[in-house]
């Protein structure tokens, strides 16, 4: 498992509570996210007990430290933190 870079791998491999952090989620098919391309979503969190879409959160698409398109890179659930249905239910 390689991640794009050593920066964006410390930071999504830190616990769900630490601040901030970097989150890969899975989310369910279509038709309720649109991206019929990738179901995966990359967050910035501010760390969190039980996660939720309803968090305060920030969406990214490129690494922050390498600029690597995320979407592109990442297609494998071997890196997703949370899975929607399993780890989350958001209604």
């Amino acid at each position: 498992m390689k991640y794009c870079c050593d920066e964006f791998e410390m930071k999504a491999k830190l616990p769900n509570t630490t601040s901030p952090n970097i989150r890969i989620v899975k989310l369910e098919p279509l038709p309720k996210y649109g991206d019929e391309k990738s179901h995966y979503a990359f967050y910035i969190t501010l760390g969190y007990q039980r996660f939720s879409l309803r968090l305060p959160k920030m969406m990214i698409n490129y690494c922050p430290f390498c600029g690597t398109n995320l979407k592109k890179y990442y297609k494998s659930d071997e890196y997703v933190s949370e899975f929607e249905g399993k780890t989350f239910i958001d209604e």
